[in-house]
């Protein structure tokens, strides 16, 4: 039972980020999105262009459709 409340939790989890990264899509007009990337010594990177900001959201997309999918399989396949 453990094991599927972290698979649980996992979904939640991925499924929220979609959430926001659908949010975050709608809200963007296409002319004045920016993404910051930061490391964890501090150095930041910012990308302001909206046709950059726009393929990396696609990415961005893709990745987590896909692990959205796959931990949905995995809960509705777990197995007790």
């Amino acid at each position: 039972l453990e094991t599927l409340n972290i698979l649980a939790d996992k979904h939640k989890n991925v499924s929220e980020k979609y959430d926001e990264l659908t949010n975050f899509v709608a809200s963007n007009d296409g002319t004045n999105g920016m993404m910051k990337f930061s490391a964890e010594n501090s150095y930041t990177f910012n990308v302001t262009n909206p046709a950059v900001v726009g393929k990396i959201l696609l990415v961005v997309e893709k990745e987590l459709a896909e692990a959205l999918a796959k931990a949905e399989k995995e809960v509705l396949e777990f197995r007790i």
